[in-house]
């Protein structure tokens, strides 16, 4: 019979307790805000200020691009930019990430955690 030829053998599957990483920290409702907000300011480098100022100029004047060009089109914008122009997107990256910085230190070490656990 087929069944003495191709023996089924189930998967063993383990209990959950020897897999899951530990539940994350629990937080309440305000904290829960300020690490929303937190996550929002994530984005902060020049080329990513860059582009949150070109994306909508580039769609609205070309509505037929589709995302992979108009950020094609926006990548060789940044790479023809001189040193002087770009550099003021350098100064908002800085002082973004400053700001980033006093942010964070506000977080309690449990938000901190719960932070940590969602990257």
């Amino acid at each position: 019979s087929l069944t003495s030829m191709f023996p089924y053998n189930p998967p063993s599957f383990s209990t959950k307790s020897e897999e899951s990483p530990p539940p994350p920290p629990s937080a309440d409702v305000e904290s829960m805000k300020k690490i929303a907000e937190f996550r929002k300011s994530r984005r902060g480098t020049a080329f990513s200020f860059f582009v949150g100022e070109q994306y909508g100029q580039i769609s609205q004047t070309h509505p037929d691009l589709r995302m992979t060009q108009i950020t094609k089109r926006i990548a060789e914008l940044w790479k023809a930019l001189p040193d002087d122009k770009r550099q003021v997107y350098v100064k908002l990256s800085q002082d973004h990430k400053v700001k980033y910085e006093q942010e964070k230190s506000r977080l309690s070490a449990n938000d901190l955690k719960i932070l940590d656990n969602d990257t």
